[in-house]
């Protein structure tokens, strides 16, 4: 019998069902006949491969038992009397069913004991049975499945955001009001229903039950909202599509959020119950990915424009129209933290009563830790400072600053002590949906910050930017030189030294990595003067690597003594599908295509690049040195596309490609001769 095909019930025991039953039975007996006993009975059980935690009056591990082959298993809190049990089978049982004369508190009336083993079937490990921990939230919300349903709140990164869970965990006993750390059992399903899932989650271990309190009665106003379904256009309550977020802040008749792409903002009135949304607006990106988003934003702002009345239930806010249908279920966002994230500047203020954005080419961060240590790019220099938090004011010190001196950009030094001066006068702070803003003391902006996008480990390139040089000081990267590393999903990892290109094993296991460095090429180079020196440091920090965290788009490595020896910084380029938006010439002569998603661009961890040119394909390679870029199309499909393609152009101006920079969303390449600039978009 495979294993895979076990279903690992919660329902509460027949067996209750059965003691009650012979509760009743009993005291209709004595009633009639004073100190009657039912007599033993014998029953045909069977008995499941494994035990599964449970608590009875403590906690302990239970059999898995059921009456007929085809029910569902349910958790059996006894022993059974003369059978010794061995996991990995599958037991077909005789056993005799007697009453206990009292029972002692929380103990059962009824006692089985073995009459006889009928079969023992060993239960083979499935192949595709993986363990993984969960985390599950506090409460319950609306959702619709096959049908309106209840559903819990999942996630594996205890500091990603929750999704809803439309199955059961089988073997859980779930409480409202607890935060839960679980290990469960995934297991593939064999010939699922329709609309039912392909796997389904087993408890294997309950590692903690945290109480959270309730903060108090929830108001329409001045909450942070978070959509977890909406009325799309054909007229059903759909669930918010994984990897977005539409958000809705009331405050004060100012409504604004995200549509799940876009900003948005009006105004909205209440009256009781009752609530209105004014003319939205918002602003006008495209996304690409997840599949559906758009069509998502949509819907949600035509809902949102609906609203006639709202309610506050089971902590949830309900939206619902004229005619009292629901369009909208928002629940409760994750607070949003200052620490632990990355954030990257937008625009500060410059002293001289404006807010000004960066400089393009410039890039200038932020993170605040635990230890009330501000840290990041000031655009030239790196910067640390100390800072203090009091709900939600915050003072933050004089900023400490390297010593570099940078001229490119022009205003790239004026910028940064603008920017530094800036922080000094931060007095609070607030969030705005993925945004940061500091405040003066008379609550005008002084910097607004993005949060940075987080890389993964895997599937990108990761620029050094400096190393421990092995004598206790920390070295950037020499000028005309990169260094970089990549890991694959393989466990390969590999990258170039400076001079040389290496490769070797990785093994993870949570923050913790080992490195196994393998064959490195033979090549000597001079220029510039001290890279091989450079390229031997770097190669001694790598192997020495035990552990390592990921903030935003910053890789930091340290050595077993906690010492950080590599700081990497992810690719600007790697993990998109770029977009051609539009070529701006320097005579200001504009060249569009008609479907931007027919001009892509996809640059690989690998050094190769994935190039849709309208009705063809072409692959090529790519190499970066800092902001240069050369591309070289190596491959390209030979179909005859319309007249009015662009494919020729458009191959040929990637081929003249000279530079890159990264702006908020967008992609910038320059190209050769300063004939102009490719402006693209992700996907």
């Amino acid at each position: 019998m495979n294993r895979k095909r076990i279903m690992y019930g919660l329902a509460f025991l027949t067996l209750v069902g059965m003691l009650l039953a012979a509760c009743a039975s009993t005291t209709a007996t004595d009633a009639g006949i004073q100190g009657s006993q039912p007599e033993p009975v014998e029953r045909t059980i069977y008995v499941g491969p494994l035990l599964v935690d449970c608590e009875g009056e403590g906690p302990q591990k239970c059999m898995l038992v059921k009456e007929k082959p085809e029910d569902d298993y349910t958790l059996f809190y006894d022993q059974i009397e003369g059978f010794e049990y061995e996991e990995g089978y599958e037991y077909k049982l005789i056993v005799k069913e007697e009453p206990v004369e009292n029972p002692p508190a929380g103990g059962s009336s009824l006692r089985w004991s073995l009459v006889s083993v009928e079969s023992k079937e060993p239960v083979p490990i499935a192949e595709d049975v993986v363990e993984k921990t969960i985390y599950v939230g506090p409460e319950l919300v609306d959702c619709t499945g096959v049908a309106p349903q209840k559903c819990m709140l999942v996630k594996e990164d205890p500091d990603g955001e929750y999704t809803l869970f439309y199955d059961q965990i089988e073997g859980f006993n779930y409480e409202e009001g607890y935060e839960y750390e679980l290990v469960v059992r995934e297991e593939q399903v064999e010939n699922p229903p329709a609309d039912a899932s392909s796997i389904k989650w087993i408890l294997v271990e309950e590692v903690s039950k945290t109480p959270v309190e309730s903060s108090g009665e929830l108001e329409l106003e001045g909450t942070d909202w978070m959509m977890v379904s909406y009325l799309n256009q054909d007229g059903e309550l759909t669930p918010s599509l994984p990897g977005t977020s539409a958000t809705a802040l009331f405050q004060n008749g100012e409504l604004n959020g995200n549509a799940s792409c876009n900003g948005y903002f009006g105004s909205y009135e209440v009256d009781g119950s009752n609530l209105s949304v004014g003319p939205l607006a918002s602003t006008e990106m495209f996304c690409g990915s997840p599949p559906g988003v758009m069509d998502q934003e949509l819907g949600y702002l035509s809902a949102l424009g609906s609203a006639a009345n709202y309610a506050i239930e089971n902590e949830q806010l309900v939206i619902a129209d004229e005619a009292g249908e629901t369009v909208l279920v928002y629940m409760v966002a994750e607070p949003k933290s200052l620490t632990g994230n990355l954030w990257q500047v937008i625009s500060y203020n410059n002293g001289k009563e404006a807010v000004v954005s960066v400089i393009l080419g410039t890039e200038l961060t932020a993170l605040f830790d635990e230890q009330g240590q501000l840290s990041g790019s000031a655009g030239c220099n790196n910067y640390t400072a100390a800072y203090e938090v009091e709900g939600e004011n915050i003072t933050i010190g004089p900023a400490a600053t390297t010593r570099m001196m940078c001229s490119d950009p022009e205003g790239i030094m004026d910028q940064e002590a603008e920017y530094l001066a800036a922080l000094e006068m931060a007095a609070s702070y607030e969030f705005e949906d993925d945004r940061l803003i500091l405040l003066d003391a008379e609550g005008r902006r002084v910097v607004n910050y993005q949060l940075a996008r987080t890389f993964e480990l895997t599937e990108t390139i990761w620029h050094l930017q400096n190393f421990s040089d092995g004598e206790g000081s920390v070295q950037s990267t020499l000028e005309n030189t990169e260094i970089t590393v990549s890991f694959n999903e393989e466990g390969i990892i590999s990258g170039l030294a400076g001079c040389n290109n290496y490769s070797g094993n990785y093994q993870v296991d949570g923050e913790q990595i080992q490195i196994e460095l393998g064959p490195l090429t033979m090549m000597f180079c001079d220029q510039p003067e001290g890279v091989m020196d450079q390229e031997e440091a770097y190669l001694k920090a790598l192997d020495s690597v035990t552990n390592f965290q990921i903030i935003g788009d910053k890789l930091m490595m340290k050595n077993e003594a906690g010492q950080e020896v590599l700081t990497f910084k992810a690719s600007d380029l790697v993990g998109y599908v770029w977009m051609w938006m539009e070529f701006l010439e320097n005579n200001d002569t504009i060249t569009q295509p008609d479907i931007p998603g027919n001009y892509t661009l996809e640059f690989l961890p690998d050094g190769g690049l994935n190039v849709q040119a309208d009705c063809n394909n072409a692959t090529g390679t790519y190499t970066v040195s800092g902001n240069q870029l050369d591309m070289e199309i190596l491959t390209t499909t030979m179909a005859a596309c319309p007249p009015e393609s662009l494919s020729d152009e458009y191959l040929r101006l990637l081929n003249d490609a000279v530079a890159y920079i990264r702006m908020g969303e967008f992609l910038f390449i320059d190209i050769m001769f300063d004939t102009g600039t490719m402006k693209f978009f992700p996907q």
